[in-house]
């Protein structure tokens, strides 16, 4: 039997899909956003690498996403990412699939080494410094303190 040269076997590249999910949910929410986003990427013929689990992190500036035919902005969000191996031509079913979803706010989906992996440093969540009434700038924390020494205060009276 003569073996046919003209035919060419198609392997998985591997693909890294970093993301930043909406703000209001939850983060058992996000991590069962992102469960199914990798049962997506399995069902279109792909295999899970690895990742880096969503968590809250303030943007560097306001993202604006159409939500139900809304613009909402966002200061902050849910920062992750999965590596994963696909086939090319399966790749637009999962591009299409997550630039519908309105979870996600922005997403980014390029060619990785399979082998090399960042995981980026957790920075916690901090307010943003407020102005009080009185023309005070103080933190988020100092805010809640101040709040909580005018209720001590007042129980006093």
């Amino acid at each position: 039997m003569e073996e046919n040269k003209n035919e060419t076997i198609t392997e998985g590249r591997v693909y890294e899909l970093s993301y930043i999910l909406v703000s209001t949910m939850s983060e058992t929410d996000a991590a069962e956003k992102i469960d199914a986003l990798k049962a997506s990427v399995a069902t279109a013929g792909g295999s899970f690498i690895s990742e880096e689990t969503p968590y809250l992190r303030e943007l560097a500036y306001e993202m604006t996403r159409v939500i139900k035919n809304v613009n909402v902005r966002f200061n902050e969000g849910y920062f992750g990412w999965i590596k994963f191996e696909i086939d090319p031509a399966a790749l637009a079913t999962i591009d299409k699939q997550v630039k519908l979803d309105e979870e996600i706010i922005r997403y980014l989906i390029v060619k990785a080494d399979r082998n090399i992996n960042v995981f980026t440093e957790r920075t916690p969540v901090v307010k943003s410094p407020r102005m009080t009434e009185d023309g005070e700038i103080v933190s988020g924390e100092e805010i809640e303190t101040k709040a909580e020494t005018e209720e001590a205060g007042a129980e006093e009276k």
